[in-house]
């Protein structure tokens, strides 16, 4: 293996991990096992992004409606019915962030898909959002009960969040935020850097705590250098 590395490395530029490998074109006259290396190298990269593409595809889903919320990044498909902007949504692998509706006299109900990384933020004319998730991130829910938390640790109180579902998501959406207290009386969701701390009774509120999947393990050295 050590023999073959540095032919691998004038390949592909090779770090050892596959995924940051793009595998350039060899040299204007490369040998013939720069070739099969290279050909090896094009046929791993492309079972790796099937196999990731199919996984983040089966893994992704849309979040609860976020009613008064938009997003950036507006790609230019225009869907008439929420079913077919979550099939494109979920079609479009990386390439799509979220959904937002807005209504309008001259065009009716228009669905919209935002690009890969769109931000959450309070729409000016009333849209709805659904954000698309794919890491497997998810909430716990204390039903009837509001944790307290310092002042500090505050990072904003939403209005008009009609259940703790819509809270949920407005946190896994804030990259700082750990957990949340949502009041049912005023549709109030408050959204924290830290988990509260003593427990409060209120059949009002739930609380909850956002829980995000480990970081995956580094992929393994590339098979092409290996054999």
């Amino acid at each position: 293996p050590s023999a073959r590395r540095p032919a691998c490395e004038r390949v592909a530029g090779l770090s050892r991990n596959v995924g940051e490998s793009r595998c350039p074109a060899p040299s204007q006259q490369p040998s013939t096992r720069l070739l099969q290396l290279w050909r090896r190298c094009m046929r791993a990269m492309l079972t790796k992004a099937d196999v990731t593409t199919a996984a983040a595809s089966a893994a992704c889903a849309l979040s609860e409606e976020m009613p008064g919320f938009g997003l950036s990044s507006r790609l230019p498909p225009r869907f008439t019915a929420l079913s077919a902007a979550r099939e494109a949504c979920l079609a479009a692998k990386g390439g799509c962030g979220g959904i937002t509706l807005a209504r309008g006299r001259s065009f009716g109900a228009a669905y919209r898909l935002h690009g890969a990384g769109a931000t959450l933020e309070r729409s000016p004319i009333g849209e709805s959002a659904w954000l698309k998730r794919c890491d497997g991130s998810q909430c716990s829910l204390e039903p009837g009960i509001w944790r307290s938390a310092p002042a500090a640790a505050l990072i904003a109180t939403e209005e008009n969040v009609p259940g703790a579902g819509g809270c949920c998501d407005l946190c896994l959406a804030t990259a700082s935020c750990v957990s949340f207290n949502h009041d049912a009386g005023p549709s109030l969701c408050a959204l924290f850097t830290r988990r509260g701390g003593e427990r409060h009774h209120s059949s009002n509120f739930t609380a909850g705590t956002v829980i995000r999947p480990p970081t995956p393990p580094p992929p393994p050295a590339p098979p092409w250098c290996a054999q």
